[in-house]
């Protein structure tokens, strides 16, 4: 793609390095086949590239990917960085980005503590300053709690699954009564130890914890469900999801969703990968306008999840854009979870002002 696109798309550009045109004798020394992206040789059927005939001029093209930054718990300057091509580990770009010094250059350090601290602000102007510390001061107490049953959570979910595509297997009855009994047990467990949980109030959410809250709300919205998120993917928002969303609309629960990068569509494009679910959704709001409210919001980096007076999370998780799932493409995500009813309520009514009535 092109930099103006990437600028467009809202993607972060990171320069090349060594900052120059490659020269005819290093384009020679190019596996070109590898050089070329897959989607390219799949799309022109190029199986192989046998030698480079000529050169013409040399234009600057960049390459989408995904950079994993991880940053330690226990040292907040203690960063580092995984970059994947079409999914796949891209170590010669993980060394380059070293040798390049680009952790300083592009001063991930401060930008994550940039992130929290937007996250901190959104809270403090709605006044809930205090909600914070009492995050930080129950996780303190409760850390190895909340480590250990947010890891048996995640153990419980890979072994449904497991078991789940085993029951498609062909098998005899008495093993398919097993692994079905055996996934009830596991699901019960499992909802055992989210409420166990989720009886601290105020606390963070680990990366792999939005995607099963985010299905929860879908399927248990009772009065009303607010959604905010900077993008719309179809990947994301997929046609199950939109269902539940119609399914809440239609059964009279008032769900608002607001979204969009920019004001002018037309400058910085939010909707390019989420034309599909963008047309749905505004589908839906002509058909059920008193329940359904979807609105380009314009210029929100916000990252809000509220449902009726049970939860709000505020944070950096992109909702309608970024699955989040453990082994998927893994991001630095910061979000705090309210389950005070009161405060859950207050919550509702500053972001519902977003929204028209």
């Amino acid at each position: 793609m092109q930099p103006k696109q990437a600028r467009q798309w809202g993607l972060m550009e990171i320069p090349a390095f060594p900052n120059k045109p490659p020269d005819d004798e290093e384009l020679g020394k190019l596996n070109m086949t590898e050089a070329l992206p897959a989607r390219m040789r799949k799309e022109l059927g190029i199986h192989q590239v046998m030698e480079v005939v000529r050169t013409g001029p040399k234009y600057r093209r960049l390459r989408e990917g995904v950079m994993l930054v991880f940053q330690s718990d226990n040292n907040l300057a203690d960063v580092a960085v995984a970059f994947f091509i079409d999914g796949r580990p891209a170590s010669e770009i993980d060394l380059a980005f070293i040798n390049a010094g680009g952790i300083g250059k592009l001063r991930l350090v401060e930008q994550l503590a940039k992130s929290r601290e937007e996250t901190d602000a959104q809270f403090k102007a709605a006044g809930f300053d205090s909600l914070l510390e009492q995050a930080d001061a129950s996780e303190t107490q409760l850390q190895n709690k909340l480590e250990r049953t947010l890891q048996k959570i995640g153990e419980i979910a890979a072994e449904t699954k497991q078991a789940e595509e085993k029951l498609a297997d062909d098998r005899t009855p008495v093993e398919t009564t097993k692994l079905k009994k055996r996934i009830e047990e596991l699901e019960r467990e499992q909802a055992r130890l989210e409420q166990e949980i989720n009886t601290v109030s105020v606390r963070h959410l680990r990366v792999q914890e939005h995607r099963p809250l985010f299905e929860k709300c879908l399927e248990t919205a009772s009065k009303q469900l607010l959604i905010i998120s900077p993008w719309i993917v179809d990947q994301v928002l997929t046609e199950t999801r939109l269902q539940k969303i119609a399914a809440l609309v239609q059964r009279g629960v008032r769900v608002s969703i607001g979204y969009g990068i920019s004001e002018d569509a037309t400058v910085n494009d939010p909707d390019r990968k989420g034309k599909n679910a963008i047309k749905r959704l505004e589908s839906l709001q002509r058909a059920y306008p008193q329940t359904f409210c979807f609105r380009r919001l314009g210029n929100t980096h916000e990252k809000i999840l509220i449902k009726d007076s049970d939860l709000a999370v505020v944070g950096s998780f992109n909702w309608l854009s970024f699955e989040g799932r453990d082994g998927d493409k893994i991001r630095y995500e910061s979000s705090l979870m309210v389950t005070h009813r009161e405060k859950v309520d207050d919550l509702m009514m500053e972001f519902r002002k977003r929204f028209p009535s």
